[in-house]
C-alpha cells in the first residue's frame, strides 16, 4: 500500500493533529468523533471492527498510517503553504477540532498556536492572543474552509451569509 496525501486525508490529519489521542491514531472529544470515524472508514484507513474507543476518544492502530500522519504533521508548514484543496481541508480539520467564533464574530483557533505561520503564509493575517490565534481576515478564512467543514459547517453559515 502506497501512502499518498490527498485533500480528504489532509482533513483527517488536521483533525487528528490538534485532538490526537495517546493511543494509536485517534481523536478525543465527543464533537469530533463522528467525523473522524466516518472519514477514517471512507478513506479505508481502518475497518469498522478495528476501531477502538475509550470514555471520550476513538482510535485505531496502524503503524504505517501513524508514521505517515506524524510526518505530514511535522512538515505541515511546507505541505500546506498554498491556497489549494489540501490546505483548505487541513485547516477545516483543524477548525473543526478547535476553532470557534465568539459572540462578536471574532474567528479564532485554540491549541494551534505554534502554527501561526501556516495561516500567515496563506494570507489570513493571524494574531496570537494568549493560547488563541485570532484570524485577521475571518470572512476569507471561513469561505476558504467552508466547503470542507464536517463538524461546524451549520454554525458557520450565519457568519458567511451576513455581508
Amino acid at each position: 500500500m502506497k501512502t499518498k496525501l490527498s485533500p480528504e486525508l489532509s482533513y483527517v490529519i488536521g483533525l487528528w493533529g490538534v485532538r490526537r489521542t495517546k493511543e494509536g491514531i485517534g481523536v478525543g472529544g465527543q464533537d469530533v468523533i463522528p467525523a473522524f470515524v466516518e472519514e477514517s472508514i471512507k478513506l479505508k484507513l481502518t475497518e469498522p471492527g478495528k476501531l477502538l474507543h475509550s470514555e471520550n476518544a476513538v482510535y485505531f492502530y496502524h503503524s504505517k498510517w501513524r508514521k505517515f500522519f506524524q510526518e505530514v504533521w511535522r512538515d505541515r508548514m511546507e505541505r500546506f503553504k498554498y491556497l489549494n484543496e489540501y490546505s483548505a481541508n487541513f485547516l477545516a480539520g483543524v477548525f473543526d477540532a478547535c476553532g470557534k467564533v465568539d459572540d462578536k464574530g471574532i474567528v479564532y483557533i485554540e491549541g494551534f498556536s505554534e502554527d501561526e505561520m501556516v495561516l500567515s503564509r496563506l494570507g489570513f493575517k493571524p494574531k496570537k492572543k494568549g493560547k488563541k490565534i485570532v484570524i485577521g481576515n475571518p470572512r476569507a478564512f471561513l469561505k476558504f474552509i467552508y466547503d470542507f467543514l464536517k463538524v461546524k459547517k451549520s454554525e458557520m453559515e450565519k457568519y458567511l451569509s451576513v455581508k
